[in-house]
């Protein structure tokens, strides 16, 4: 961010990019202005969870040890499909279908034979043997932060957002959560304007000063490449509906 000179900002993070976002905090609290954090990871991985995602690696690690191809080989669609059951509980949208098609590709590219134990760490580890943000650590954190939760998450359920939640209460740090219904883990991709609209609401409270004129028209920096891979917009939505 110091590169690109933005001096403070909001952070957005879904899944392990809220930890992210939360660390971000931890080491740079006058930069952080507040935190959203769609689908909380909990505390500490839970046992079944981490066995999940082992599963999913040892497909794909199986897979491409044995040559096979991201579109015909049976152990890496295996894995596919756990991360499809992981994220979006097997049930696609056409928008999560396009995001899907253009990470096979990087995932093709990316994590080769050379590159397992990278993949294991970034997949497996980041995960299994990260340990509980400390409560004197957590209160550097100066910002309000929101948990959104998501109900049909099949992996982490309420109670795992609401210790996280309460372990930053005990820092000293506001925080709300908000539910989801129906949402699962990547419930950004799914229910993006449910989403979309307690963002803007969380940072409409923040501000002290009216907020700039909301623009006629937002284009997604990766339109372009979802349509590539063969994404076809509605063209129904207005961008005002995201908004109240």
């Amino acid at each position: 961010m110091s590169t690109l000179q933005i001096p403070r900002y909001h952070l957005f993070g879904m899944s392990m990019g809220g930890c992210i976002a939360l660390q971000t905090a931890i080491l740079f609290p006058v930069s952080v202005l507040s935190i959203f954090v769609v689908s909380s990871l909990p505390l500490t991985e839970p046992p079944d969870v981490g066995e999940g995602r082992q599963e999913i690696y040892d497909y794909w690690a199986e897979g491409v040890r044995h040559g096979e191809t991201i579109e015909g080989g049976s152990m890496i669609g295996d894995a596919i499909i756990g991360c499809l059951q992981l994220s979006v509980n097997g049930h696609p949208t056409e928008t999560f279908d396009a995001i899907l098609r253009v990470s096979k590709a990087l995932m093709a590219a990316q994590w080769g034979v050379g590159s397992l134990d990278d993949f294991h760490a970034v997949s497996i580890d980041f995960f299994t043997l990260r340990q509980a943000y400390t409560v004197d650590a957590m209160r550097n954190i100066v910002c309000p932060v929101c948990l959104v939760h998501c109900d049909a998450d099949i992996a982490y359920d309420l109670s795992t957002t609401n210790q996280v939640a309460d372990h930053l209460r005990t820092a000293g740090v506001a925080v709300e959560v908000v539910e989801i219904p129906k949402a699962p883990h990547f419930g950004a991709t799914m229910h993006p304007k449910e989403i979309n609209t307690i963002f803007h609401n969380f940072l409409l409270s923040l501000c002290s000063n009216p907020p700039p004129p909301i623009p006629d028209k937002v284009v997604s920096p990766f339109k372009d490449q979802l349509i590539a891979a063969g994404w076809e917009s509605d063209g129904e939505d207005s961008d005002l509906e995201y908004f109240i």
